[in-house]
């Protein structure tokens, strides 16, 4: 891997000149490593997701999407401090059929997307709907708006509304959580919040007849 060719020989450079441990240039090096790290990490999860999703049409079932998506959220509280999650979830469980590592998969780009987009120490509310024909599921970020003209793009493949440099965000995030409920025969949308302080995604399922 060239990447851990030039990994291991800023160590190298690093233990040879003693000097060089809070070189801002060396820094900078290994901060880069690290974004592309994360760059072809996505590029390879997204240019195989779909032969994977249809390798393991066998591994789907029957699953209580509220079960799952409690399981996920108590995780995303502990890893993102900053952020208060509020759960709006149905007291009874609700089933879908598909394949629950592949859901779970659809709320961490999901989830993802709403703490980079969102305001330091803001609520991230996930809800839970059920109505007559479908199940929805909803992240609602407190955050900048999306821009109009990405309005219609953002779920296609390096599209993003990110200008900040510190975050390798290619839009690989969004694209991914599309294919996966299209897979499950389920849509996604993004809207901007009626009270213009953030967006909100809604990925509605159909309900198991």
């Amino acid at each position: 891997n060239p990447l851990n060719v030039v990994n291991s020989s800023l160590d190298y450079l690093e233990y040879q000149h003693k000097d060089l441990v809070d070189d801002k240039y060396l820094n900078r090096a290994r901060s880069g490593i690290f974004r592309l790290r994360t760059i072809l990490t996505s590029l390879t999860e997204a240019a195989n997701l779909k032969e994977a999703l249809h390798n393991e049409q066998s591994d789907e079932e029957h699953f209580n999407l509220v079960e799952l998506v409690t399981g996920c959220v108590d995780g995303y509280q502990l890893s993102n401090p900053s952020r208060a999650f509020v759960n709006h979830f149905p007291t009874s469980p609700l089933f879908i059929y598909g394949t629950p590592d592949r859901i779970a998969q659809l709320l961490d780009k999901l989830i993802d997307n709403a703490v980079q987009f969102g305001r330091e120490q803001s609520t991230i509310i996930v809800r839970i709907n059920e109505l007559p024909n479908s199940i929805q599921l909803s992240i609602i970020n407190d955050g900048t708006n999306l821009p109009t003209e990405l309005s219609e793009r953002v779920f296609d493949p390096m599209v993003s509304s990110s200008t900040d440099a510190r975050h390798s965000h290619l839009g690989l995030g969004l694209y991914i959580a599309r294919e996966i409920a299209e897979f499950h025969g389920a849509t996604v949308i993004a809207k901007n919040r009626a009270d213009a302080n953030g967006v909100e995604v809604t990925v509605s399922f159909k309900k198991n007849s």
